[in-house]
């Protein structure tokens, strides 16, 4: 984050999920997290979640579905296997 460049055009995060469980969910918890990720000092520019679940894939575009306008543009959720 020291880098100008970065300051300016911000960062895309990236979240795999591993497993074929699928994660108990709490979405009173994912709506908080989501309104805190505008709030911390990091520009956060997109986000790519990837998981090889179909069920995990579902759950990713329900959390999408009920997300702010803000996140869901900047949001991309890939279904595939890695490796």
């Amino acid at each position: 984050m020291q880098d100008e460049d970065v300051q300016l055009r911000g960062i895309v995060a990236v979240a795999f999920e591993i497993g074929d469980k699928l994660p108990k969910l709490n979405f009173e918890l994912i709506r908080r997290e989501m309104r805190m990720l505008r709030c911390i000092p990091m520009r956060i520019v997109g986000h790519h979640f990837c998981t090889g679940n179909q069920a995990v894939l579902q759950t990713l575009n329900l959390v999408l579905h009920m997300a702010t306008p803000f996140f869901r543009v900047r949001t991309r959720a890939h279904h595939g296997k890695y490796g």
